[in-house]
């Protein structure tokens, strides 16, 4: 879960920076758009790269329930458990 995290970071950070927004300030309790000011086209952006990084598809109504940076972590980390389950068999 630690690559995980860091990734996310990694890619919210590159997405974000733009509005000042410093690696301290992307925590797990970190609202996307209130705490970090990111607008839609941000959240898109954001999602393409975690699309793009971990090779999963997410469906956009499942954006709408993602509103912390936790969210993100927990998202993905469920979206990679079935893929970790079939390549440790």
């Amino acid at each position: 879960m630690k690559k995980i995290k860091e990734a996310v970071n990694e890619v919210v950070y590159n997405v974000l920076r733009k509005h000042n927004i410093t690696k301290e300030m992307i925590i797990p309790n970190a609202h996307v758009v209130n705490d970090l000011k990111a607008d839609s086209l941000d959240i898109i952006e954001m999602m393409l790269g975690f699309e793009d990084l971990f090779n999963i598809n997410i469906e956009e109504e499942r954006i709408q329930e993602i509103k912390s940076i936790q969210d993100i972590y927990d998202f993905i980390y469920n979206e990679l458990q079935p893929l970790v389950k079939i390549q440790s068999k």
